[in-house]
């Protein structure tokens, strides 16, 4: 089953699923995300940032963030390799500190996506496996059953 979700709102699409037997993912509207933070709502404002924000936020990669987040390790880490083929083109031309900035807006609409999934903020700065974009994450621990 897949929820689609709004800060604020919640917006579930059933269609004959019976919730106790299918694990949910929570996908956000993101025409209606507002992020609390100034700099990165600009940033999903971009062109860039809703390509981002598309890719992260598909139900086989919310997956593969809560499968991480299951096993301890940090939720970018299983997408990291796929963002960087991705947006690799877009990043050339920019600075080393533009794209720290970017791979932060990265990880901040990680944690916004894990949250609305039921996951909590666990630890800042864990090392990710080796030849992976990001070097360091966070890792995301469950807050409650999401049945």
């Amino acid at each position: 089953m897949v929820v689609t979700y709004v800060l604020g709102d919640i917006k579930i699409q059933q269609q004959g699923v019976n919730m106790k037997t299918h694990k949910t993912i929570i996908i956000l509207i993101l025409s209606n995300l507002k992020l609390n933070n100034s700099i990165f709502n600009y940033m999903l404002n971009q062109p860039l940032g809703q390509a981002i924000a598309e890719f992260l936020n598909t139900e086989s990669n919310i997956q593969k963030m809560i499968d991480a987040s299951d096993k301890g390790r940090p939720a970018i880490g299983a997408l990291g390799n796929d963002i960087y083929r991705k947006f690799v083109n877009p990043m050339i031309e920019m600075s080393e500190k533009e794209v720290h900035k970017w791979k932060q807006f990265i990880g901040y609409l990680v944690r916004v996506i894990l949250e609305a999934n039921g996951y909590a903020h666990n630890e800042s700065g864990v090392k990710v496996e080796e030849d992976n974009f990001f070097i360091f994450a966070s890792t995301y621990i469950k807050k409650y059953i999401n049945k």
